[in-house]
């Protein structure tokens, strides 16, 4: 089958913004209306491997998925299912990160609406939240790190001065007892949050409660930005990943021990 009438099929089987555009010998750039959630083209190549045509993604797809989910999230628990299913589904191949479909006969429009349709399944799992593509939410994660360093008995959850604050509109997530400065603790997951934790922190101090200590935890750096960051920090003591968490909180604890 010529390339002519391999394109018509894909117009007539899809849609008439398909475009073969050739680029090196039985090689074809495949542009259709297809596109990722930010909008760019998902990538699809038509190549001759062998003496059969095959449709590829040349490893596009999993790269632009990481450049919002980190690689080893994107190959865990219900997102791995998410695109094992696809794969499954619509007959595509993981050759070592490149996603393939051998086109059998001369189905080439249909070959060409499966593979589009398994790329675009695969790339929904930016669509999933990290409470449900992981199990836990973050704060689930931050309360289980908080117990597994210092006693439940010391720890207020969801904190508030009550003088000052009586409605709670300034709350600490985890307030740390039992030492001669109590440590305030933030679980930061959005920008929001963390521009809310600094108000509060800048509250406090207008309010001249007596000394603490106060820290934030992130838990994805791609979520949240350094610009936020930066301004946490002109307030608060300390900011660091939830990976690190336990032994700097360990730490910080010691040295609240220690502050007057």
């Amino acid at each position: 089958m010529s390339i002519g009438t391999i394109e018509k099929d894909f117009i007539d089987s899809i849609s008439t913004e398909i475009e073969l555009v050739p680029d090196g010998r039985d090689r074809f750039y495949v542009y259709t209306p297809f596109r990722f959630n930010d909008g760019d083209h998902i990538s699809i190549i038509l190549k001759k491997e062998s003496e059969g045509w095959i449709l590829s993604d040349e490893g596009h797809t999993y790269m632009h998925l990481t450049y919002d989910i980190n690689e080893q999230q994107l190959f865990r628990g219900i997102r791995q299912d998410v695109i094992s299913r696809a794969l499954s589904a619509f007959g595509v191949k993981d050759r070592d990160g490149e996603l393939i479909l051998e086109i059998r006969g001369t189905n080439y429009g249909n070959a060409l609406y499966a593979f589009a349709q398994a790329l675009l399944k695969i790339t929904s799992v930016t669509s999933i939240p990290w409470k449900n593509a992981h199990g836990k939410t973050f704060m689930s994660e931050f309360k289980e790190m908080m117990y597994s360093v210092v006693s439940k008995d010391r720890i207020v959850l969801d904190w508030f001065h009550k003088e000052h604050d009586p409605d709670g509109r300034y709350k600490v997530d985890c307030r740390i007892n039992g030492m001669r400065t109590p440590l305030f603790v933030y679980a930061l997951p959005t920008d929001r949050k963390v521009n809310q934790a600094t108000i509060a922190l800048y509250e406090f101090k207008a309010w001249e409660l007596p000394n603490f200590h106060s820290v934030g935890i992130i838990r994805d750096r791609t979520k949240v930005s350094r610009k936020s960051i930066d301004y946490f920090r002109t307030v608060a003591d300390d900011c660091y990943p939830l990976e690190e968490s336990r032994n700097k909180i360990r730490q910080v604890l010691s040295h609240c021990n220690k502050r007057q």
